[in-house]
């Protein structure tokens, strides 16, 4: 029995406090698996856990590794090896051309990892935790919170197929809970855990999951989250005053997968649409009408890359495409392309936010749709966008924040 496990952050990573902290582990052995070299238990009993980790420090330990491998490859090219021709295992040296220019590259196979299944024996064992209390969060954007409270579960491993389960009482986003109680089925079967097809509902919304891990080394994971075609309904977002917007025919894919023991070898994607989007705007009782929209996105090791997302209406449209890499660097461009008549709304909507931004929409190709293309980047002070005359840069989250309340806001003007 293990007690009062904690983990700390690194004393480099400038960020105080535990990441997680255990109050009893307890292992039973199975002493017939010690003698076949299996190293295996009967059963595994984690109590009491409390988890916590800041997106900040994922940023701190994401800008390290990606230092760390840079240096590694540097290393690599500065030690030539025995001879001039010396190539990485695998691959033959690359031909240049008298320009010195790349003509050819080719690579020998490789052979693939061994994921070969090992056979059912008669050996089961069973993983067992209970109070288990685990927060991702932002200091910097709370709204970006995950919560969930008082995990537990009983999870079969090896052996033949058999049954189990995980359960929370309530999981929360941006500190406000989306979903109550929930009892997740979960089966052990063919070398993985699993859990197929489990329906489950989170702000409004109609989901299915997929997930897998597979007990071996590294621990590799696939995470498959759908919203089948629906309508959507966000009245759980707004309480009891009526949800402004309103969604039809909404589909949303998202999928990720990689090894739990090596968080940067994690890739994904995800993408979303929808036919059919009504905005309702109290401050002029008007609606805004999107007839189709669609949007796609791809995460790996090296960030989050946003290649295409559009919002298309009859008087309006919105485009995107932008990136969030590892180290936190980010940059975006929306287009707002609109009628006279909606470019002239947004126009004093802005102004009326702050005297000194401007949106300043230009003829697209002809005088009956303006454009004006918003761009956005990282910087010391945070996220900026050019919305000041003569594009100069204003605070983009209190920008946006002050549109939308439509309250004056004159103090975050970057010069």
């Amino acid at each position: 029995m293990v007690r009062d496990f904690v983990v700390k952050p690194g004393d480099d990573s400038g960020i105080l406090g535990e990441i997680l902290r255990i109050d009893t582990v307890t292992v039973d052995l199975s002493w017939v698996s010690l003698v076949q070299r299996k190293k295996r238990f009967e059963r595994l009993e984690i109590s009491g856990v409390t988890g916590e980790i800041s997106i900040e420090l994922l940023k701190v330990l994401l800008e390290k590794n990606v230092v760390s491998e840079t240096q590694q490859r540097g290393s690599e090219e500065n030690n030539p090896g025995d001879s001039p021709n010396t190539s990485p295992s695998g691959t033959t040296p690359q031909k240049e051309n008298k320009e010195g220019e790349v003509i050819s590259k080719k690579e020998e196979p490789r052979e693939p990892p061994d994921f070969q299944a090992s056979p059912v024996d008669d050996f089961e064992g069973l993983i067992v935790f209970k109070d288990v209390n685990l927060a991702l969060t932002s200091l910097e954007h709370p709204e970006l919170s995950i919560a969930v409270e008082d995990l537990e579960g009983a999870l079969p491993v090896w052996g033949a197929e058999r049954e189990g389960h995980v359960g929370f009482t309530a999981l929360h986003a941006g500190g406000e809970m989306v979903n109550g109680e929930e009892i997740i089925p979960v089966k052990w079967k063919g070398q993985f855990i699993r859990i197929d097809e489990h329906e489950l509902k989170v702000v409004g919304l109609n989901l299915k999951m997929n997930l897998a891990i597979r007990i071996s080394q590294g621990l590799p994971v696939g995470l498959q989250v759908v919203a089948p075609n629906q309508d959507v309904d966000l009245s759980p977002i707004f309480g009891e005053e009526k949800s402004p917007v309103g969604i039809e025919h909404f589909f949303f894919r998202c999928g990720i997968q990689g090894y739990l023991m090596m968080p940067q070898s994690f890739s994904g994607y995800g993408n979303a649409g929808f036919e059919g989007m009504e905005i309702y705007d109290d401050r002029d009782a008007s609606v805004i009408e999107f007839y189709r929209g669609y949007g796609e996105a791809r995460v790996n090791r090296a960030g989050l890359v946003i290649p295409d997302a559009r919002m298309i209406g009859d008087e309006e449209a919105i485009l995107l495409n932008g990136f969030v890499t590892s180290d936190g660097e980010a940059a975006a461009t929306v287009r707002v392309v609109g009628s006279p008549e909606r470019a002239e709304v947004y126009e004093q909507r802005v102004h009326r936010a702050n005297e000194e931004w401007t949106l300043d929409f230009e003829p697209l190709v002809t005088e009956d749709r303006l454009y004006r293309d918003l761009r956005m980047e990282s910087s010391e002070e945070g996220m900026i966008v050019n919305l000041g005359e003569k594009r100069t840069s204003a605070l983009l989250f209190p920008a946006l924040k002050a549109i939308l309340t439509g309250k004056h806001h004159s103090a975050n003007l970057l010069q």
